[in-house]
């Protein structure tokens, strides 16, 4: 069985992901981040 912990470091990661790719395209200020 999956640990809520790992559950969310796995739902995290993605996240972070489209974060740094939006922060790399340009598309988004970076202020919005905060």
């Amino acid at each position: 069985m999956i640990s809520k912990d790992t559950l969310f470091a796995l739902s995290l990661f993605p996240y972070l992901g489209f974060l740094w790719f939006l922060t790399r395209s340009g598309q988004v200020p970076r202020l919005a981040l905060i």
